[in-house]
């Protein structure tokens, strides 16, 4: 097993398991309109095949993580905060982005006006770095690999039940600056920016 399928796997069961108000929203987005709530749901993952006619469609090179990530999950769910709440895309959103000629590089994370954007790989590569980029204003790397960000993400959940600061659950403010360093160190360690720009704030 890889080391993206395993921080995966792990992720999917705190998604199953934890009784957090952010993982009950991943399994069940309070929306009140039936559509909406639908939308907002992670997905069965997709065909190598189907990605990969995206991927000739796009006529983009993508790491081997990202076929990896959406053979895993292809849905829309909030994973963290900027400004405005950072998600996950299915495949289709992301694509529709590079085909319409918003961005050269494929998105791997969306928010509001803020976008995290895989470097170009050449075919058979693992791994690409992540980029975060704030109103098109490009702001250096963000993470070293997905890889990397779904790991300290899995890692979070294990640890502390959490994997966004801004969506958990504390009882103080004192508890929640506490987690969020410890947190903020979780990230680091993998090589993950934190707080201006990331998924945990």
């Amino acid at each position: 097993m890889t080391e993206i399928l395993e921080a995966l796997a792990k992720f999917s069961f705190w998604i199953e398991n934890s009784q957090s108000s952010h993982a009950q929203m991943i399994r069940s987005h309070p929306s009140r309109i039936e559509e909406m709530r639908k939308e907002w749901l992670p997905h069965p993952g997709l065909e190598r095949e189907m990605i990969e006619l995206f991927v000739e469609e796009m006529n983009l090179e993508l790491p081997e993580e990202v076929y990896e990530f959406y053979q895993w999950h292809n849905g829309r769910f909030i994973i963290g905060d900027y400004a405005n709440p950072i998600y996950i895309p299915p495949l289709e959103d992301a694509f529709e982005q590079v085909f319409e000629g918003r961005f050269k590089n494929f998105p791997i994370f969306f928010g509001d006006d803020c976008y995290y954007l895989i470097d170009p790989v050449k075919r058979g590569q693992n791994l690409s770095p992540i980029r975060f980029y704030d109103s098109g204003i490009h702001r250096d790397v963000y993470a070293p690999s997905l890889t990397s960000v779904m790991k300290a993400l899995a890692e979070c959940a294990e640890k502390y039940d959490l994997i966004s600061i801004y969506y958990a659950d504390f009882d103080s403010q004192e508890q929640r600056q506490k987690q969020s360093r410890f947190v903020t160190q979780l990230f680091e360690r993998y090589g993950v920016i934190g707080m201006t720009c990331g998924l945990w704030r």
